[in-house]
């Protein structure tokens, strides 16, 4: 029954809000606010000859994007027509597939349209970055989805690090590195980086963490304004979220998703305890992780 409701077609405003629901949101729960608190200390960090860095390191699909957007929009760039000059406090990009420092310079400038040829040395792209990032005014810049290091050989992870110790050195800003806890041995390979790298950890969500996991679950319920009020508290159904998420933030939010868009489409307008199941996960067509519970 479930798994047809989710297939019949629905209205443009039914289907506005099914489309809403999938839109991203920011819950500022402990732990994301104290990641930001560290990101947002090292943004105000006086200038120095050995500028510090941040590792943040946590389970895939466990938030570290969301906290990053969400430190981006709150340090966005500066493009007032009446200003002298565009400022970008905050730089983000995500790390090259290949761990190549080359590759790494190359990202950072097609960021801005000026990439050049592919045959530029790195040499010439890493004088362009310094230059560019000086007159922008950066202050830090943040290279997410660093798992992408963990393909490459101990040589390339070296001169990759190497590459991000020198736009760090050269422009004296820290530089923040997000991944997987599988980056931080990588780091640690070389002492004046992994010394210079502090690590912050983003826990996966537990049993230890249920009351804060149910008032992240309270708040972000409210993002999908069903007609009726929605009650997860129950002990028996936050654990059931877990089981069914592996813990991961990233999954708990697709499941509650879906759920929401169900809970539309039937017409009940609700996510109930009862909901929270195997049976009507699947025919609601959530899909779990590789790691995830059946």
């Amino acid at each position: 029954m479930v798994a047809k409701i989710m297939r019949e077609p629905v209205s443009p405003e039914t289907a506005q809000r099914i489309f809403d629901l999938r839109k991203d949101v920011w819950v500022g729960y402990e732990a994301a606010l104290e990641v930001r608190y560290h990101l947002e200390q090292l943004l105000i960090h006086p200038d120095s000859n050995r500028m510090p860095c941040l590792a943040l390191l946590g389970r895939s699909q466990n938030g570290k994007s969301s906290i990053l957007a969400n430190f981006l929009k709150r340090n966005p760039p500066v493009s007032d027509p009446n200003a002298e000059k565009a400022l970008m406090p905050v730089l983000l990009i995500d790390m090259p597939p290949a761990p190549i420092e080359g590759r790494l310079y190359y990202r950072i400038l097609s960021k801005f349209g000026v990439a050049g040829s592919a045959r530029e040395s790195d040499e010439s792209m890493l004088h362009r970055i310094c230059i560019l990032l000086s007159h922008l005014e950066t202050k830090m810049l943040i290279v997410d989805e660093a798992f992408n290091l963990n393909g490459g050989s101990h040589t390339q992870h070296q001169r990759m690090l190497n590459a991000i110790r020198g736009i760090c050195t050269s422009l004296r800003i820290p530089v923040v590195i997000a991944g997987v806890p599988q980056v931080e041995p990588i780091l640690a390979r070389d002492e004046s980086i992994g010394n210079r790298f502090r690590p912050v950890y983003l826990p996966s969500w537990n049993d230890k963490r249920l009351e804060e996991y149910a008032r992240f679950i309270k708040t972000f319920l409210k993002h999908f304004k069903l007609a009726n009020q929605s009650n997860l508290m129950d002990e028996n159904a936050l654990m059931q979220l877990l089981h069914f998420s592996d813990g991961l933030l990233g999954e708990t939010v697709k499941i509650l998703t879906v759920l929401a868009e169900m809970a539309i489409r039937s017409g009940e307008e609700v996510i109930e305890p009862k909901h929270i199941t195997k049976q009507h996960l699947d025919a609601a067509g959530y899909v779990p992780p590789a790691t995830g519970r059946s």
